[in-house]
């Protein structure tokens, strides 16, 4: 099964999205930072990203402006935030995402989004 990287600094998140990800089968690390999300995708090598866009120190854009710069077009990013202003979803597609969800979300929404993204080529 695939491997995600979830980026989130709230322990409750990591744990909600933990336990519905592994629910699904895959395998799922996570990254209590932007700065330990960009180590992590260097040796992970994961095969979608799921970040939190604000985080404290290295924000989730700034990751994922890094990650880009590592890896290029792969993996999918899908940036979640509970900001949702145009600008903000401007800020991430600009940053490198492959998709955004506003947060609260509906898990069967971010499981579907998951699935197209890990099916695209």
């Amino acid at each position: 099964m695939p491997t995600i990287l979830i980026a989130d600094d709230d322990p409750v998140m990591q744990s909600l999205l933990n336990g519905l990800l592994t629910a699904q089968g895959h395998t799922v690390h996570i990254a209590g930072n932007g700065a330990d999300a960009v180590s992590a995708t260097a040796s992970l090598q994961p095969d979608l990203i799921v970040m939190d866009m604000s985080m404290p120190g290295v924000t989730g854009f700034q990751a994922v402006r890094q990650i880009r710069a590592q890896t290029g077009a792969a993996p999918p990013i899908i940036g979640l935030s509970a900001h949702t202003l145009p600008e903000d979803y401007t800020e991430a597609y600009t940053a490198g995402c492959t998709a955004f969800i506003s947060k609260p979300f509906q898990p069967r929404a971010l499981l579907e989004r998951i699935r197209d993204l890990l099916k695209s080529p």
